[in-house]
């Protein structure tokens, strides 16, 4: 097996998710998040907003409440520059400063840049996840140049509707590994 065929295959399992156990699982990240998350000394958080139709994560409910009820914390989001493999990072505002691009991705069509260095947390999408921190994406890299460009401290998080699998053999020197996952199941630390 390689990284194109692990990916698939862990793409498919989470298409066959039902609607409530999708919901459910959610659920479950939201709650771990706040509960298991120390954001005490975090001023920025990036998070990735989700891909509907390939089932990832639900963000949206922690946009809301980080916006909504924890005003000393700024959230940003990213545009995908295609022309030159990178993301360019704004802070979010508002769902209607939004718009789905080709991939179904909503990105920020106005708004106010934000640069990397200031971003003291980021969460990740992934499709699966091991042990050791290891991350399998959708496979065009944007997210590891754009951690390989964070400060050394900056907290990286990764979300996931599974849990993680004992290692990803996989892994080249331009994978960037994360801090931690937020799963249903709860935290996953790195070993």
């Amino acid at each position: 097996m390689n990284k194109e065929i692990l990916r698939q295959t862990f793409l498919e399992k989470r298409k066959f998710l039902t609607k409530e156990e999708y919901k459910r699982r959610n659920e479950g990240i939201f709650t771990n998040f706040f509960d298991l998350v120390s954001l005490e000394e975090v001023k920025v958080i990036h998070t990735f907003l989700p891909i509907t139709a390939q089932h990832e994560v639900d963000t949206w409910p922690i946009v809301h409440e980080l916006n909504e009820e924890r005003k000393d914390i700024r959230l940003c989001v990213s545009k995908t520059i295609t022309t030159e493999n990178r993301l360019e990072h704004y802070y979010f505002h508002e769902k209607e400063q939004m718009k789905n691009n080709g991939w179904g991705i909503p990105e920020p069509i106005w708004g106010e840049k934000v640069a990397v260095k200031d971003i003291d947390m980021v969460l990740v999408p992934l499709i699966v996840f091991d042990k050791k921190g290891n991350r399998i994406g959708y496979g065009k890299g944007y997210y590891d140049k754009f951690l390989s460009e964070c400060k050394e401290d900056v907290i990286k998080v990764g979300l996931s509707l599974s849990p993680p699998l004992d290692e990803i053999p996989y892994c080249d020197a331009l994978d960037v590994p994360l801090d931690f996952f937020i799963t249903p199941f709860g935290r996953d630390d790195v070993f």
